[in-house]
């Protein structure tokens, strides 16, 4: 039974739940141990912690920050942070004002291709603390008509993962993610090293989330090592070992597990849930997950003591 998620996400960032709903789902799960990772933003990391502890459900403070290496967006998990920081809250400032910007540029580049907009869940959208490409997503897909679009253009269904994710990834991938695209916008690129280094300098531990899910690395496999190395070099605390990600078979995870073994890193687990349906799901041993975090808490331990 899975007891504990490192990994999860609120509509503070592009998760469809509020925190309290979060939680609530949380206890159904019998989940006893949790941490609330939004995408550049500690929004509702107090009321998370707050209603967690209420709960029973043991936390730590966290989030996921969208960052770049060897020009491959890749995800790191701050584990343990201070929330409060006003080094991180400048950051994510930033981070969320770049987001909005860029929202607005994919608007434009879609309606430019023949897309229409819901105007209702544009507003809701734009009015969001952080929008992200899952946002611009649900907003283009919402209209059968840009439903259309997609398919004339060749957009195919990935069957190895639920709805709405069946879409979602093939959607972002052909549309928005490499240089040439029909919705590509190139945004102000945060270094992972930038973001490693402040992790640290807050107190948390840097854990690099589902790595090798980006298309990048499907398509080029000599980038992984590559960036993987240079990770390491700016002090990479972990992997996430265990994610629901499709792309992340029994043989995958069993070499990220050695790879974390052999590099001494921590080997976490997360199910990216957005919408309260992948909680619950991993099914990995329970002696794995205390060990998880023992680990966990020891490194952060290390890290406060610097």
């Amino acid at each position: 039974m899975q007891k504990i998620d490192l990994h999860l996400h609120s509509n503070n960032s592009d998760g469809s739940l509020a925190v309290s709903e979060v939680v609530k789902n949380l206890v159904r799960k019998k989940i006893t141990f949790a941490v609330l990772a939004d995408h550049d933003s500690v929004d509702g990391s107090n009321e998370f912690a707050k209603l967690a502890l209420r709960a029973g459900i043991k936390t730590a403070d966290g989030v996921e920050m969208s960052v770049y290496e060897n020009g491959v967006g890749v995800h790191i998990l701050g584990y343990g942070i201070d929330v409060g920081d006003k080094r991180v809250l400048k950051f994510f400032k930033a981070q969320k004002d770049e987001r909005k910007n860029v929202f607005e540029k994919y608007i434009t580049l879609f309606k430019k291709a023949g897309f229409k907009i819901d105007k209702k869940l544009y507003n809701e959208f734009a009015k969001a603390k952080s929008v992200t490409k899952t946002h611009i997503f649900k907003l283009m897909w919402k209209l059968p008509e840009n439903r259309n679009i997609c398919f004339q253009k060749g957009l195919k269904e990935n069957k190895a993962v639920p709805p709405p994710f069946n879409f979602q990834s093939p959607f972002i991938n052909m549309f928005m993610t490499f240089p040439g695209q029909l919705a590509y916008v190139r945004k102000k690129q945060v270094s992972a090293e930038e973001a490693i280094k402040l992790i640290h300098r807050i107190g948390g531990a840097a854990v690099w989330a589902h790595p090798g899910l980006e298309i990048e690395f499907r398509k080029s496999p000599k980038v992984f090592p590559k960036v993987f190395k240079n990770l390491l070099s700016y002090g990479l605390d972990g992997l996430e070992v265990y994610p629901t990600a499709s792309s992340h078979t029994k043989e995958w995870m069993a070499y990220l597990h050695n790879l974390a073994k052999k590099h001494k890193l921590l080997a976490t687990l997360g199910t990216d849930d957005h919408d309260g349906d992948r909680t619950g799901r991993l099914k990995i041993p329970e002696k794995y997950q205390d060990e998880i975090i023992r680990d966990l808490i020891s490194r952060l331990a290390k890290i406060k003591h610097r």
